[in-house]
């Protein structure tokens, strides 16, 4: 992560609630894919946004999101992007509300 945030401009976001870290969020301000798929090769990225369970639904990823995305503004990068399991509808659908789109869409099968 420390590595990846000097590559490519990053930054680790932290949230605290009384001198607890409650949560953070990893943004690198221009990621270089070297993926097919990528139109636009150079995007931000956030690799991380995790939040402690028992603070989940407070506002508390919204805010790292949107400092992660702040940050990304400020170093001129004009397009950011986020993963997100299929399976965890919470997240996809705060992420939703935000803006993101879907883009790519991955299958996995066990044989």
């Amino acid at each position: 992560m420390f590595t990846q945030c000097r590559e490519f401009r990053g930054r680790i976001l932290v949230a605290e609630q009384d001198g607890e870290i409650i949560g953070y969020c990893t943004v690198q301000a221009n990621f270089i894919s070297s993926e097919i798929e990528d139109v636009d090769a150079e995007f931000a990225y956030v690799s991380d946004l995790m939040v402690l369970e028992h603070h989940r639904r407070s506002g508390t990823g919204r805010a790292l999101l949107s400092q992660a995305q702040d940050y990304a503004r400020t170093q001129g990068t004009g397009y950011i992007r986020i993963d997100v399991l299929a399976a965890n509808t919470v997240t996809r659908s705060l992420y939703q509300q935000d803006g993101f789109e879907e883009f790519a869409i991955q299958l996995d099968k066990q044989h």
